[in-house]
């Protein structure tokens, strides 16, 4: 049972882990890109 709570453990921390750096990811790219679109409407 204990190898198997492990393993759900080890692939839960993973997958939140990939959801977590492809969150940051996504922010890092959209955030410059945001600003931009904010900037370019702000000007026009």
């Amino acid at each position: 049972v204990a190898e198997k709570v492990g393993e759900i453990l080890v692939l839960g921390l993973g997958t939140a882990w990939f959801g977590l750096s492809y969150v940051a990811m996504l922010l890092a790219a959209g955030y410059p890109l945001a600003l931009l679109i904010a900037f370019s409407a702000g000007a026009g």
